[in-house]
């Protein structure tokens, strides 16, 4: 819409923000939030003399700024939930963000649980997620599953629940809290994933449904601290932390599973699992722990760039062979690929292997940040996806194939599609972007595409998108094209706006992801914004170029150290209780209120949309987010991407 020509002595930052400002130049709003240099009254008469909105006008609309810069702010947006005081209304986070809080339904939660279902559930956990994280033998686990159901159980149903006394835990509680949080973590993590499939043989309520997957998370964390994980290196850590990781983000926080992640990476080093030796002869004892550092040495790849906290490493990749040579039932034989995926022992271990070189070409290309690296790590990630077909067929998706070679092939060509965008953008500031431009903005927005239509294919099970990569890298993909829209201005934007409202249903999805509902929150107003700017034409002046920005400007972050956004009080005010407190504190804890829900929920429902979304990334719910994510962060700056 036009701004009306009525006089206006209010600045235009004030203005767009709809705050009372003082009328002077500049504003003790400006003052107060450094930004005097955008202090400034908006033109009150459009002047006729004005030229028309043309290339070069649009790009200085936008700085001219770099993408990474933009993507650098968010580069961190899809990992994890985290309790953010004003940002978003999350109304059962209190519930299960508290130890005692899962408690109330646990009980319940446990005394409806039966052999055949804990069985299903675990089953969904072992047949849509062990290929991931490898932190159990299905075989060798449900094995385990039945026999304590059958032999202990079956006499003493107060085993069940950790929280009773019982003969087992009286006999070694460290052996037993191990057990029961690996259980606990395959019930999380099956339901979560399984839900679908498990639903119609259910006695548990809509309610008690919802709650299943955090109730267990919690309980099974529970038994992790009581096991002593945090007090000595066991095996049994490590493979409790990588069945969690499917649900981490879901469930738990970034903190959590950096904190998780850290003390798996210790244990493991302390047992030696970065030191193995070569086998002549695949080992069950050797195989077991390559394949759990090496799904250890993903998630820390992964999540930890540029530096992991796993240094040097010399364990042989894991062996290529089924549960049946790893459990001697057979000997090794000659495979024959795809034929061999059909087997989803062996899909299993070609999609860690597939990872695991992914993960070191991330982890190079941040080692040798130059532009012959990356262009190098760029060829031999596409080189990567032309070999998914040699390995798990072509075949197209289909909701009744629920194998793990096509399930594997899905994940894998999202990852590497994933990490070939990211890299094309880090080209962007090595090479210039006249350059970049000519070069490698093609090939950036030629996988972006990519990965927008491979999340939203049909024929995809339900299962296929629980994972929070999905998620993590729509959001990656949605946001480069709609900047990408903002920098360069092409015949196809209407193309490229449809295809990120494609992405739409899926993401809405996954909101059970804190971030992913940041993330979503974000992008449909920039998408709003961008629509309006490049599709509808909008001149300079009006309110949706002034608002967008402000919201870009928003986004530009040079570095988590040279300015703190907000700064938290970390201790209270001297006149307050220092160590005894319970909750009533001003700044040191969230209250109820801070996440009840808001009416017309933008990532609910389409009415009032762009208020609510507004009300998201106010001022101080923008800031603090940011300064979540970057505060005490050891990333390096920009130019440092």
């Amino acid at each position: 819409m036009k701004i009306k020509s009525r006089p206006s002595l209010a600045c235009i930052p004030c203005t767009i923000r709809k705050v009372r400002c003082d009328k002077s130049i500049p504003c003790k709003n400006c003052i107060k939030r450094k930004t005097t240099h955008e202090c400034r009254r908006r033109n009150s008469v459009p002047s006729p003399e004005l030229p028309e909105s043309n290339t070069e006008t649009e790009a200085n609309l936008f700085n001219n700024r770099q993408i990474v810069h933009y993507l650098y702010s968010l580069k961190l947006l899809t990992y994890g939930r985290a309790q953010i005081k004003g940002l978003v209304p999350v109304d059962d986070l209190l519930k299960y963000n508290r130890w005692d809080q899962y408690m109330d339904q646990f009980p319940i939660l446990i005394n409806k649980l039966t052999p055949a279902l804990s069985r299903k559930i675990c089953e969904c956990a072992c047949n849509y997620t062990t290929f991931i994280h490898q932190g159990v033998v299905n075989e060798l686990f449900l094995r385990d599953h039945d026999n304590f159901w059958e032999v202990h159980v079956s006499k003493n149903p107060a085993c069940l629940n950790h929280t009773t006394n019982n003969t087992l835990k009286t006999e070694s509680s460290k052996d037993y809290y191990y057990w029961m949080s690996l259980l606990y973590a395959n019930l999380s993590t099956g339901m979560y994933f399984g839900v679908h499939e498990i639903q119609p043989n259910l006695t548990y309520t809509e309610e008690e449904l919802s709650a299943f997957s955090a109730v267990f998370f919690r309980a099974s964390l529970d038994c992790f601290f009581r096991a002593g994980a945090l007090e000595h290196a066991d095996v049994r850590c490590i493979q409790i932390f990588c069945v969690l990781s499917m649900c981490l983000h879901a469930l738990g926080s970034t903190y959590l599973h950096k904190s998780l992640l850290r003390i798996s990476v210790e244990a493991a080093k302390n047992l030696g699992l970065d030191q193995l030796r070569p086998d002549d002869a695949p080992d069950y004892q050797s195989e077991v722990l390559k394949r759990l550092f090496y799904s250890l040495m993903i998630i820390d790849s992964i999540s930890n760039y540029p530096k992991r906290y796993f240094g040097d490493f010399s364990t042989p990749l894991p062996s290529i062979i089924s549960s049946d040579v790893l459990l001697e039932k057979t000997s090794p034989a000659p495979l024959t690929f795809p034929e061999a995926c059909t087997n989803d022992e062996i899909a299993g271990i070609m999609y860690e292997r597939m990872m695991v070189e992914l993960a070191q070409l991330k982890h190079e290309s941040y080692e040798k940040p130059t532009a012959t690296e990356l262009v190098s790590c760029l060829g031999k990630m596409k080189t990567m996806t032309s070999k998914l077909d040699t390995y798990f067929g072509s075949k197209e998706f289909s909701v009744r194939d629920k194998s793990i070679a096509q399930y594997a092939k899905y994940l894998l060509f999202s990852s590497i599609t994933r990490e070939r965008l990211e890299i094309g953008i880090r080209l962007q500031s090595l090479v210039g972007t006249h350059d970049w431009a000519k070069q490698y903005r093609p090939q950036c927005l030629e996988v972006a595409t990519q990965l927008l239509f491979h999340s939203t294919s049909i024929g995809l099970p339900a299962f296929y998108n629980r994972y929070w990569i999905v998620a993590q890298h729509l959001i990656y993909a949605c946001l480069f094209v709609l900047l990408d829209m903002l920098l360069f201005k092409s015949d196809d934007d209407k193309y490229k706006l449809d295809s990120v409202k494609r992405a739409f249903p899926t993401i809405k999805k996954l909101q059970s992801y804190f971030t992913v509902k940041i993330g979503f929150a974000i992008i449909e107003k920039l998408c709003y914004l961008v629509s309006k700017v490049r599709l509808d034409h909008l001149e300079n002046e009006t309110f949706e170029a002034i608002s967008l920005r402000e919201f870009l400007k928003e986004m530009e972050i040079a570095s988590p150290y040279s300015s703190k956004l907000s700064k938290k009080r970390i201790v209270p005010d001297i006149t307050e209780s220092q160590y005894l407190r319970f909750g009533n504190q001003t700044d040191s804890e969230s209250t109820a209120e801070d996440f009840a829900p808001v009416e017309g929920d933008s990532l609910t429902g389409c009415e009032n949309s762009l208020s609510v979304t507004a009300a998201l990334l106010d001022d101080k719910g923008w800031y603090e987010f940011l300064d979540f994510f970057f505060g005490g962060e050891s990333a390096g700056s920009v130019s440092e991407i």
